[in-house]
């Protein structure tokens, strides 16, 4: 008997619970209407990107840091024309790519 009688009180506090919520929601639709209007002033003040489907492509990342490098292998670097060097066109310390011209 007893395990009955908790059975109802439970569905009663359950059904008064479900009820109430329902109720809550019905009538004054001035909070919705708020919410429509700040939603809308959002829209206004939202800043326009492009958006665009992702490619594959490829990726390169350089990072400068300072320190000293060390060679595994030594290496001879030789000039391709015998010579005084009479200018340095490059910084010294200035990152070189393939093919410029250093002096």
């Amino acid at each position: 008997m007893k395990k009955n009688s908790l059975f109802k009180t439970l569905t009663t506090l359950m059904l008064s619970a479900g009820a109430a919520a329902w109720l809550s929601g019905c009538g004054d639709n001035s909070r919705a209407d708020d919410l429509d209007l700040s939603r809308d002033q959002e829209a206004r003040n939202a800043t326009r990107v492009e958006v665009i489907a992702l490619q594959a492509g490829e990726f390169e990342e350089f990072i400068e840091a300072p320190g000293v490098i060390e060679a595994d292998i030594a290496t001879t670097i030789s000039a391709e024309e015998a010579g005084v060097v009479q200018r340095i066109v490059a910084d010294k310390g200035a990152p070189a790519r393939r093919n410029s011209i250093l002096a």
